[in-house]
C-alpha cells in the first residue's frame, strides 16, 4: 500500500470514529490508533538507552508510545546511542516522540523550533512531546503554531500540561496528559470538566507515579479507563524524577496485562455477612456487649476489589457505617448488645464500581442467664454464687459427678459462657444427647465471663446442650469446679 493509499485508508478509519479524534492522530505516518475502547501504555521514558528500553519494546503492543530526551531537550550535539535506540524501538512497533519544553508559552518559539528540527535531523522521531504546557486559552496559539509545524512534518503532537487543560488546547494538539502525579492524588483527588467526556479515549493520557504495589497500580489503571484515558503510566517510582526507570518484572507484566483489559464496569460480587460468637472472647461487666465476629467475602476478576463497607442496624432502627480494621477487611470483631441485629455490606472495585448492597438475614442475639428460660438443673447441687465477675452478677456451680446442667432451646448457634481460673476443673459438653468436647477450664489467671464453647448448627433447630463436670482438673489445677455463668444463642429473627 503506498503512503497515499494509507492516508486515505485512514481518513476511512476516522471517519468511521464519527470524526471525533483529530485527523493527524488517526493517520500519522506510524498510525498511532487505538482501537475502539482499547488502551495502551505511554511512557515519559526518561532513561538512557540499553536494557530498560528493551524491555519496552519488547512490550509492545501493550506499550505504544515512548520518548526520548536526552539532555532536556535534543541537546547541543547528536548522540549515537539515542539514534540507535530510536531506530530500534521503531522497528519494535514503538512510536517515539522527542521532549522538548515551552515554560508554558514563554521560550521563544524559535528555539522551540529549533529543537523540533533537531530531533527530526538527528533521531527520526515519530513526533514531539511539548512539556510544561499553558492551560489558558491566551496562548493556544503560541501552541497552534507549534502543532502546525510538528504537522507538516506529518508527527504526532503531544501537549503536557500535567493537569486539566481548556477545551482550545484540544484543536492544538493530538494528546493531552490531563494528568501527571501522585497515586494518592490520582485516587482521591482526580476531577476533570464535563468536556473531556465527549472526547475519544485516545485523545488524553494519564501518568500516575508513587503506586508502590500492584494493587495500586492496577486501581490507577481500572481508574484510567472509566476517566477516559485511552493512553496510560503507572510507576512506583517517585519524585524528584518518577521517569527515569521502569517497573520491576511483575509490576510491569500486570500493568500490561491491565493496560489491554477492557474497561471494567461490573462490580464486585459479594456475600452476605455471617455472624458467629466468638469462642474464648469475653463478655462485657454486668450485663455487657457480646463479642460477635461478623465475615464476609467478595471477588472481581477485573480490576480487583479495592474494599467494602460494612453497617450495622439494631433493634429495627437505621444502618450506620462500622469502622474497618482495613478498606480491603472481610472480618471484623464487634461487641453486641443483647437485642436484634442485621449486617448489609458492598464492595467496592478499583474501577470505582459499588455493589449492591448484600444484606445477613435479621438474627437476634439472647443472653441466658444461670436460671434464665431453658436452663435447668437435673443432676448436682449446683450452688448459686453472687459475684461481681459474673455475667449479671450472679453464676452457678458444681465441682464433683454426677451433676448435670441443661440448656434447651430453638436457634442456630449457642456458647456456654463459664469462668476460668487456677482452680478448674473439666467438663464434658453433650449437645442433642452426644458428646461434643471435653472442656478444661483450668487458667493460670483468673478470667471471667469467657464462652468455652460454641456450635454453630448452621441453621435453625431445636437443640439441647449439657454440661456435665468430670470431678478431675488439669494437673496444675488446685480444683475441680465447673461454672454455669451463662448461655448464648444466635437466632433467626426478633428474639
Amino acid at each position: 500500500m503506498t503512503g497515499a493509499e494509507k492516508r486515505r485508508a485512514c481518513v476511512g478509519r476516522g471517519l468511521l470514529l464519527v470524526l471525533l479524534a483529530a485527523v493527524a492522530l488517526l493517520c500519522g505516518e506510524r498510525g498511532t490508533v487505538l482501537a475502539a475502547g482499547a488502551q495502551s501504555i505511554a511512557v515519559p521514558s526518561y532513561f538512557y538507552p540499553g536494557g530498560a528500553w528493551d524491555r519496552l519494546g519488547a512490550s509492545f503492543p501493550e506499550a505504544r508510545l515512548a520518548i526520548i530526551n536526552p539532555a532536556s531537550g535534543p541537546g547541543e550535539a547528536p548522540n549515537p546511542d539515542y539514534a540507535a535506540q530510536v531506530r530500534e524501538s521503531r522497528a519494535a512497533g514503538l512510536t517515539v516522540l522527542g521532549y522538548v519544553h515551552t515554560s508554558y508559552a514563554a521560550r521563544p518559539v524559535e528555539e522551540v523550533r529549533a529543537e523540533i528540527d533537531r530531533y527530526y535531523g538527528w533521531y527520526g522521531v515519530d513526533g514531539i512531546f511539548l512539556d510544561e504546557a499553558s492551560t489558558g486559552c491566551a496562548d493556544q496559539p503560541y501552541y497552534a503554531g507549534l502543532y502546525g509545524y510538528v504537522k507538516a512534518r506529518g508527527g504526532l503532537v503531544v501537549l503536557n500540561p500535567g493537569t486539566q487543560t481548556s477545551e482550545c488546547y484540544m484543536s492544538a494538539s493530538d494528546i493531552v496528559v490531563n494528568f501527571e502525579g501522585s497515586h494518592a492524588s490520582y485516587a482521591g483527588g482526580y476531577s476533570a470538566p464535563a468536556w473531556v467526556s465527549g472526547y475519544p479515549p485516545e485523545r488524553f493520557w494519564h501518568l500516575v507515579y508513587a503506586a508502590p504495589g500492584e494493587e495500586q497500580m492496577l486501581e490507577a489503571v481500572y481508574l484510567s479507563k472509566r476517566r477516559n484515558a485511552g493512553w496510560v503510566y503507572v510507576t512506583p517510582d517517585e519524585l524528584p524524577n518518577p521517569w527515569d526507570t521502569l517497573p520491576g518484572a511483575a509490576y510491569w507484566e500486570a500493568e500490561r496485562r491491565a493496560a489491554a483489559d477492557g474497561a471494567d464496569e461490573t462490580p464486585p460480587g459479594v456475600s452476605a455477612p455471617a455472624e458467629n460468637l466468638v469462642l474464648y472472647s469475653q463478655l462485657g461487666p454486668g450485663e455487657g456487649p457480646v463479642p460477635v465476629r461478623v465475615v464476609w467475602s467478595g471477588s472481581d476478576g477485573q480490576s480487583g476489589v479495592a474494599g467494602y463497607e460494612l453497617e450495622h442496624g439494631e433493634n429495627g432502627g437505621p444502618f450506620e457505617a462500622v469502622p474497618l480494621p482495613a478498606p480491603s477487611a472481610t472480618a471484623v470483631t464487634l461487641r453486641l448488645s443483647p437485642g436484634e441485629h442485621a449486617f448489609r455490606v458492598r464492595g467496592l472495585d478499583r474501577a470505582g464500581n459499588a455493589s449492591a448492597w448484600a444484606a445477613s438475614p435479621v438474627f437476634s442475639l439472647v443472653a441466658r442467664q444461670e436460671d434464665g428460660a431453658g436452663v435447668s438443673y437435673p443432676a448436682g447441687r449446683w450452688r448459686l454464687a453472687q459475684t461481681s465477675g459474673a455475667y449479671g452478677g450472679e453464676l452457678r456451680y458444681e465441682k464433683d459427678p454426677p451433676a448435670t446442667a441443661r440448656f434447651s432451646f430453638a436457634a442456630r448457634e449457642v456458647a456456654w459462657v463459664s469462668a476460668r481460673g487456677p482452680n478448674r476443673g473439666r467438663a464434658e459438653v453433650w449437645v442433642d444427647g452426644a458428646r461434643a468436647a471435653t472442656v478444661d477450664l483450668y487458667s493460670g489467671t483468673a478470667r471471667a465471663r469467657e464462652v468455652v464453647f460454641r456450635r454453630d448448627f448452621g441453621g435453625r433447630g431445636a437443640h439441647s446442650l449439657e454440661v456435665r463436670p468430670l470431678g478431675v482438673g488439669d494437673e496444675l489445677s488446685t480444683g475441680t469446679r465447673v461454672d454455669v455463668d451463662a448461655f448464648l444463642i444466635i437466632d433467626q429473627g426478633t428474639p
